[in-house]
Protein backbone atom coordinates (compact mmCIF):
# COMPACT_ATOMS: atom_id res chain seq x y z
CA UNK A 1 0.00 0.00 0.00
CA UNK A 2 2.79 2.67 0.91
CA UNK A 3 4.50 1.77 -2.03
CA UNK A 4 1.58 1.94 -4.52
CA UNK A 5 1.22 5.50 -3.11
CA UNK A 6 4.86 6.70 -3.06
CA UNK A 7 4.97 5.38 -6.83
CA UNK A 8 2.00 7.48 -7.82
CA UNK A 9 3.78 10.46 -5.71
CA UNK A 10 6.92 10.49 -7.41
CA UNK A 11 6.73 12.83 -10.23
CA UNK A 12 3.18 13.73 -10.19
CA UNK A 13 2.58 16.88 -12.38
CA UNK A 14 -1.36 17.44 -10.62
CA UNK A 15 -0.58 19.60 -7.51
CA UNK A 16 -3.85 18.68 -5.89
CA UNK A 17 -3.18 15.34 -6.67
CA UNK A 18 -0.21 15.09 -4.70
CA UNK A 19 -1.37 16.33 -1.73
CA UNK A 20 -4.56 14.22 -1.13
CA UNK A 21 -2.16 10.98 -1.85
CA UNK A 22 -0.15 12.78 0.79
CA UNK A 23 -2.69 13.01 3.32
CA UNK A 24 -3.75 9.20 2.56
CA UNK A 25 -0.38 8.47 3.71
CA UNK A 26 -0.47 10.51 6.65
CA UNK A 27 -3.63 8.91 7.65
CA UNK A 28 -2.58 5.18 6.79
CA UNK A 29 0.67 6.03 8.73
CA UNK A 30 -1.34 6.70 11.63
CA UNK A 31 -2.74 2.97 11.34
CA UNK A 32 -0.01 0.94 10.51
CA UNK A 33 3.89 1.73 10.00
CA UNK A 34 5.42 0.46 7.04
CA UNK A 35 7.10 -3.07 7.44
CA UNK A 36 10.66 -3.09 8.47
CA UNK A 37 12.09 -3.87 4.67
CA UNK A 38 10.36 -0.32 3.62
CA UNK A 39 10.20 1.57 6.62
CA UNK A 40 13.38 3.77 6.33
CA UNK A 41 13.22 3.93 2.17
CA UNK A 42 9.68 5.14 3.26
CA UNK A 43 11.05 8.14 5.57
CA UNK A 44 14.05 9.06 3.31
CA UNK A 45 11.76 9.79 0.33
CA UNK A 46 9.32 11.92 3.29
CA UNK A 47 12.83 13.64 4.54
CA UNK A 48 13.90 14.27 1.16
CA UNK A 49 10.49 15.87 0.10
CA UNK A 50 10.47 18.07 3.48
CA UNK A 51 14.01 19.08 2.19
CA UNK A 52 12.77 19.78 -1.86
CA UNK A 53 9.02 20.71 -1.55
CA UNK A 54 8.61 23.80 1.06
CA UNK A 55 5.15 24.18 0.34
CA UNK A 56 4.15 20.65 1.46
CA UNK A 57 6.85 20.23 4.13
CA UNK A 58 4.16 20.60 6.82
CA UNK A 59 1.94 17.02 5.83
CA UNK A 60 5.13 15.48 4.95
CA UNK A 61 6.48 16.24 8.23
CA UNK A 62 3.50 15.07 10.08
CA UNK A 63 3.35 11.53 8.25
CA UNK A 64 6.60 11.11 9.29
CA UNK A 65 5.64 11.40 13.22
CA UNK A 66 2.77 9.41 12.45
CA UNK A 67 4.73 6.80 10.97
CA UNK A 68 7.43 7.02 14.03
CA UNK A 69 4.45 6.52 16.59
CA UNK A 70 2.75 3.64 14.84
CA UNK A 71 6.02 1.87 14.62
CA UNK A 72 6.70 2.12 18.04
CA UNK A 73 3.40 1.55 19.46
CA UNK A 74 2.26 -1.31 16.63
CA UNK A 75 -0.95 -1.87 15.11
CA UNK A 76 -4.12 0.30 16.25
CA UNK A 77 -6.96 -1.11 18.81
CA UNK A 78 -9.33 2.20 18.52
CA UNK A 79 -9.89 4.51 15.89
CA UNK A 80 -8.20 7.90 16.33
CA UNK A 81 -9.99 10.72 17.26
Amino acid sequence: MYLQILKQMNKNPNPSSFINLQRLLAVISSYIAPSGKFYFIILNYLYNKIKTDCENSSISRYTIIRMIRSKERGLRKNLPL
